[in-house]
């Protein structure tokens, strides 16, 4: 930004706030002549900066955070070095993208802090370097419906509390039918002092005192084999599917009004072509075994 005379530091905070801060971000924020944060923030920066100071440097210019467009302005109107504190990892869904579009990159410097999907990975002990994400935040369910066709090994959901929370991850996996093929551990309060982890059975109901902020994994295992199986219509999570393409397959509904339509005889030839895991084939099978499938 022409006549900028310091770039933005743009620094994340974890759970513990400005209390957790690294000795380089303290030293950032110390030598800063203002100093953006969301207001939770700018309550606690009084006393810490009293903490802080073995001089007599008077607190800087404080300007909340949580209004993008205001703080945009504000940022504007700067010449001297300026602090933004924000949570977790600034370009992972915070201030970062929103900055990026009203200031060249080269006015930015971000520090960032372990995000929500960083440390849930963490507190289940698994690699992420394979994992996927989606967003439900103002957005319908069915976007985690499409990522899970593409059948992920591991998938981070970012829940909105406003649209259900976990219900509608929950709700959306049984009826994809891979409920048996993913195990799903609810995150909440991730690095608070009363963060939750806990791994859900299949069969068991969501905790009624789930609290708002939560992120669902969704961690992909071989599913145990059913004790008994329908006549015909079987959950597409019980078919071997192909590692390179996921999700290729007729879909359980499909496959139902298929092998209703097709009035099988008892005996006879079957071909079934397509390129998937050959399902309707298998399912007309087990109706009519004496068929040849080709």
């Amino acid at each position: 930004m022409p006549g900028l005379p310091h770039p933005f530091q743009v620094i994340g905070t974890d759970a513990g706030g400005l209390a957790s801060l690294p000795p380089a971000a303290v030293r950032l924020l110390c030598n800063a002549e203002a100093i953006a944060a969301p207001q939770r923030l700018l309550d606690s920066l009084p006393q810490w900066w009293s903490d802080q100071q073995h001089g007599d440097r008077p607190l800087p210019q404080l300007q909340a955070s949580d209004r993008p467009d205001a703080l945009i302005g504000w940022l504007r109107s700067q010449n001297a070095p300026v602090v933004i504190l924000a949570s977790g990892d600034p370009l992972w869904f915070g201030i970062g993208r929103r900055l990026l579009q009203a200031f060249p990159a080269e006015t930015l410097h971000f520090h960032p802090a372990p995000c929500s999907m960083q440390l849930a990975f963490a507190r289940i002990g698994r690699p992420w370097q394979d994992a996927t994400w989606v967003s439900l935040h103002g957005r319908s369910p069915e976007a985690l419906a499409s990522a899970l066709q593409n059948r992920p090994a591991a998938l981070a959901v970012l829940t909105d509390p406003g649209q259900g929370g976990a219900a509608p991850v929950r709700q959306i996996l049984r009826s994809s039918g891979l409920e048996a093929s993913y195990a799903v551990w609810v995150c909440e309060n991730l690095g608070h002092r009363d963060e939750r982890v806990m791994r859900l059975a299949s069969n068991a109901p969501l905790p009624p005192d789930l609290q708002p902020l939560l992120l669902v994994l969704l961690i992909a295992e071989d599913p145990p084999l059913p004790e008994r199986l329908p006549l015909f219509g079987l959950e597409d999570g019980v078919f071997l599917q192909h590692p390179d393409r996921p999700g290729l397959m007729t879909k359980r509904e499909v496959r139902l009004q298929l092998l209703a339509d097709l009035e099988l005889p008892a005996e006879g030839v079957l071909w079934d072509l397509g390129a998937g895991t050959g399902s309707v084939g298998l399912e007309a099978l087990r109706l009519r075994p004496r068929l040849q499938l080709l």
